[in-house]
């Protein structure tokens, strides 16, 4: 859904959209986000 230049010049910070996905899948997505994540 969109995509912007990071803090870091180094990487992107990028957002998605899946409104449909699974249960199973919707919870691998918040364990892998909670694991590499971050908030600043």
């Amino acid at each position: 859904m969109w995509c912007a230049g990071d803090v870091n010049p180094d990487f992107y910070a990028t957002g998605f959209s899946a409104p449909e996905l699974d249960q199973n899948i919707r919870r691998i997505f918040m364990i892998m986000i909670n694991q590499v994540g971050f908030n600043d």
